[in-house]
């Protein structure tokens, strides 16, 4: 083990940020904030607040990467004592620090370096995966990385395992492992990766969140929704007159199903807007337990 590296890269969950205290991120990136944990929190008011102390100890030579698309977001930028870095889809904002997108290229104006990265062989698909690349590229700049070695990390990164992961095509149906999609704004980004028609296998543990955001996708792109796990019934009722909807108990009765209806063109998609402790250790278990029954069929 490296005891004396230049840098750590670490993941922090809002429950561990409740409990920091001299904690400070040189660099801090906050991706976006959407209904999750509410068996936890009051709302997304106070959610928010608990991810957002991973800015409180920064000071005047530290960095926050803020998503210029989400709202709730963009306005921490407002209370920072750090620089703030603004990454999104969006126009870049005249003045300031920012990342921003044009065709195969992403521009940047950070820390008064200007310059463009070439994305072009960047292979993750969907609009939530461009935002991502333009938030670790900022955090990367921020830390004087040379954007030549950013290029490099962006055009070799290969999907992580259960998140909008190609399990295989059969019969010229493609089924997609996005085991990890446990909340309804990772739903609502999967669907929009997706190609149409979707037959959708969602449900598990519900997290107390609003399924209202996932009508409008389900509406547009999803043939067939199979709702699995404890949340089932509570899903239908929410999304029932959106598409055509049927509730199973079991993950495999829910393959099952979407392998017998599912034509040449389809994509079947693990993307559960669900936590899995109903049925399952974790969304790894989950997930590679959909890969296995996709491989069996």
């Amino acid at each position: 083990i490296d005891l004396d590296p230049e840098a750590l890269v670490i993941e922090l969950s809002s429950f561990q940020l409740e409990w920091i205290e001299k904690f400070r991120a040189h660099v801090a990136v906050h991706l976006n904030l959407t209904d999750d944990h509410f068996e936890r929190y009051h709302d997304l008011e106070d959610y928010g607040r608990a991810k957002a102390r991973l800015f409180e100890n920064q000071g005047a030579g530290d960095w926050a990467i803020l998503n210029r698309d989400d709202p709730n977001v963009w306005k921490l930028r407002l209370t920072m004592r750090s620089r703030v870095v603004g990454f999104g889809l969006s126009a870049a904002p005249a003045g300031g620090d920012a990342i921003w997108p044009d065709g195969a290229n992403l521009f940047f104006d950070v820390g008064g370096r200007r310059g463009r990265l070439d994305i072009g062989q960047f292979k993750l698909p969907g609009k939530h995966n461009l935002s991502n690349a333009m938030a670790a590229a900022g955090a990367a700049l921020a830390m004087e990385i040379d954007p030549r070695a950013i290029e490099a990390g962006l055009a070799s990164f290969k999907p992580l395992a259960h998140r909008i992961e190609t399990v295989r095509e059969w019969r010229g149906v493609k089924f997609i492992d996005d085991s990890k999609g446990t909340n309804v704004g990772a739903v609502v980004e999967a669907l929009d990766a997706a190609s149409a028609p979707v037959i959708l296998i969602a449900g598990g543990f519900d997290k107390g969140g609003d399924y209202a955001p996932l009508k409008e996708p389900l509406h547009e792109k999803v043939k067939l929704a199979i709702f699995i796990g404890a949340a089932r019934e509570k899903m239908r009722g929410a999304l029932e007159g959106t598409t055509r909807i049927e509730v199973v108990e079991k993950l495999a009765d829910a393959v099952n199903r979407a392998a017998e209806v599912g034509v040449a063109g389809d994509t079947v998609m693990l993307s559960p807007a669900c936590s899995s402790f109903d049925q399952f250790r974790d969304y790894a278990e989950r997930g590679n337990l959909f890969k296995e029954l996709v491989r069996a069929l």
